[in-house]
C-alpha cells in the first residue's frame, strides 16, 4: 500500500499482521500431500513441507526442491498468470518454473507447483550488498521486464481472468472503479460527495489510456521477489497479480520499490529494518534501461490515475479504516489536480522529480 503517516505507526502494522492471519489460507499437511501425490508428487511427505507466510491469501509450502502455493477459494483463479510467465518466458529468463497447475480439476484446490529456485531473496541481502552489485541485479531484473513487455494481447486485464476481457485499458480501469465503489459504499466511511468526486475525475480523463498496446505487466516488482546468487539474478517471481495492460504500468511498482520500499513488507518483521529507506540510487538506471516510456509526454497523468484506482482498490479491500480514511484523504486533497503544476505535486510527481 502507498505510504501515509498512519502506516508508520505500530497500531497501524499490528492491524496489517492481523489481516494476514485471517487472509493466509490454513491447510492440514495431508491435504497438500493428497494434492501433490495426484498432481504427479507421489515421493512427498508431510514430514517434507515447511510452512511460509509468503504470500498474504494463499497457502505456500517448500520443500527442498519445490515451491507450491495452494487455495481453496473457488470464486477464480490466482495463480494461473505464474503459469502463463513461465510458459512463454521459461529457459529463457530467470522466471519461476511451473512444474505443475490444477484448478480444482485433478484435486480439490487451485494449485500451482514450481521448481524451487537456487538464491535469496534481496529481501534480506539489499542492505549488505554493495551498491554496485544490487544496481548489477537491478538491471537484469529490468531486463526480465523488457522480454515481459514484449509479450503482446489483444486485449486488457487481469491475466489471471481468462473470460474478463477489455478492449481497451480505460474500459478496464472503469470496470474496476465501478466494482471497488460498490464495496466501498458499503463500508459508509466516505461521503458520496467525496466519491462521487473521484470518480469524476477518472472517468473524465480515460482517454489519456486511447491507443495504448497491451502487454504483460508483473505488478508486483520489489525487493522480495528478487533472487540471486552473488549479483546473478535466479529468478523474479510471485506473478500471481500479472495484467494485461499497457508500458507505463510497470512503472508503478518500480518508482514505488525505490521511493518507499517499506509498503511491500508492512506487517511483518521486517517493516522496522526498511522503515524510512529508499533505493533511489537506482532510479539513473531505471530511466536508462526504460528510457521509452520515461519518454512518454503522458506518462505522469497516467502514474497518477493508477494511484488514484489503485487507492480505491486498496480501500475497498478494507485491510484498515484509518489507512482507508487517510488515503481518500489523500486522494481529494493531492491527486485530483487540475493544472500541470498540481500535477507535479502529486504522489507520482513527487518521484520523478526527486
Amino acid at each position: 500500500m502507498a505510504y501515509l503517516p498512519y502506516t508508520d505507526s505500530g497500531e497501524y502494522q499490528k492491524e496489517i499482521a492481523e489481516q494476514y492471519k485471517k487472509r493466509i489460507g490454513s491447510f492440514d499437511a495431508g491435504e497438500v500431500v493428497e494434492s501433490l501425490h495426484k498432481l504427479g508428487f507421489t515421493k512427498i511427505k508431510a514430514e517434507d513441507l515447511q510452512t511460509t507466510t509468503a504470500g498474504n491469501m494463499n497457502a505456500t509450502y517448500l520443500t527442498p526442491d519445490l515451491v507450491i502455493k495452494i487455495n481453496k477459494r473457488g470464486d477464480m483463479p490466482y495463480f494461473y498468470a505464474n503459469k502463463v510467465a513461465s510458459d512463454k518466458l521459461g529457459g529463457k529468463m530467470p522466471v519461476v518454473e511451473v512444474l505443475a497447475y490444477d484448478y480444482f480439476d485433478k484435486t480439490g484446490f487451485e494449485v500451482l507447483v514450481m521448481k524451487k529456485a537456487l538464491g535469496q531473496s534481496l529481501l534480506d541481502t539489499i542492505f549488505d550488498l554493495p551498491q554496485e552489485d544490487v544496481i548489477v541485479i537491478f538491471k537484469q531484473v529490468l531486463e526480465v521486464i523488457k522480454a515481459l513487455l514484449n509479450i503482446k494481447f489483444d486485449n486488457f486485464g487481469w491475466l489471471n481472468l481468462q473470460t474478463e476481457a477489455y478492449p481497451t485499458y480505460g474500459d478496464f480501469i472503469n470496470s474496476e472503479l465501478e466494482k471497488n465503489l460498490v464495496k466501498i459504499k458499503e463500508q459508509n466511511l466516505f461521503s458520496e460527495q467525496d466519491i462521487q468526486k473521484v470518480k469524476q475525475y477518472l472517468l473524465k480523463n480515460l482517454d489519456v489510456f486511447q491507443d495504448e498496446t497491451s502487454v504483460f505487466i508483473h505488478t508486483d516488482t520489489h525487493m522480495g521477489n528478487f533472487l540471486h546468487v552473488g549479483n546473478k539474478l535466479t529468478a523474479l517471481i510471485d506473478f500471481d497479480w500479472s495484467i494485461k495492460a499497457p508500458k507505463f504500468r510497470v512503472l508503478a511498482k518500480l518508482l514505488s520499490f525505490l521511493y518507499d520500499p517499506q509498503q511491500f513488507i508492512e506487517g511483518s518483521n521486517y517493516f522496522e529494518k526498511y522503515k524510512g529507506k529508499n533505493f533511489m540510487f537506482l532510479m539513473p538506471t531505471l530511466k536508462a534501461e526504460l528510457k521509452e516510456l520515461f519518454d512518454d509526454k503522458l506518462l505522469l497523468k497516467k502514474l497518477n490515475l493508477h494511484f488514484v484506482s489503485e487507492g480505491l482498490m486498496w480501500i475497498a479491500e478494507g485491510w484498515s479504516d484509518n489507512w482507508s480514511k487517510e488515503m481518500m484523504k489523500t486522494i481529494l486533497k493531492n491527486e485530483l489536480p487540475e493544472t500541470e503544476e498540481g500535477l507535479k505535486q502529486t504522489y507520482c510527481g513527487k518521484i520523478l522529480n526527486v
